[in-house]
């Protein structure tokens, strides 16, 4: 008896372990900024993969990414130590509900290549 109680106490442990889901791709978007008040929101149900981003500019050689708020350089800039002390790497994944908006200092077009992921339970 003691050992039906074991199997019936762990295999139902063990069913009620789920996974957090899995991913499928969905979509690839390179989404474009000309003004510093454009965001990107990551839609519910979805994970963006920020695979490169770039600016239109010969007068600048640094690009900074705003998430949820906060600025980070994703190309050191050379004019302020103190700033490239945050710099970020790619590929970054992003959560659903996350705002991104890419910051610079005048109107050159900026980019970021996405991959969408769809989260599947």
């Amino acid at each position: 008896m003691k050992p039906f109680l074991f199997v019936l106490i762990v295999g139902s442990f063990l069913g009620s372990l789920r996974a957090q889901g899995s991913l499928q791709f969905n979509d690839v978007k390179l989404l474009t900024a000309t003004s510093n008040n454009t965001t990107f929101t990551v839609p519910a149900n979805k994970v963006w993969k920020i695979e490169t981003a770039g600016v239109s500019s010969s007068s600048s050689s640094y690009l900074s990414i705003s998430i949820n708020g906060s600025s980070y350089w994703l190309t050191p800039n050379w004019n302020n130590v103190d700033q490239g002390r945050y710099q970020l790497r790619l590929p970054l994944w992003l959560p659903a509900g996350t705002v991104v908006s890419l910051p610079f200092p005048n109107s050159d077009t900026r980019m970021i290549s996405v991959l969408e992921f769809n989260i599947i339970p």
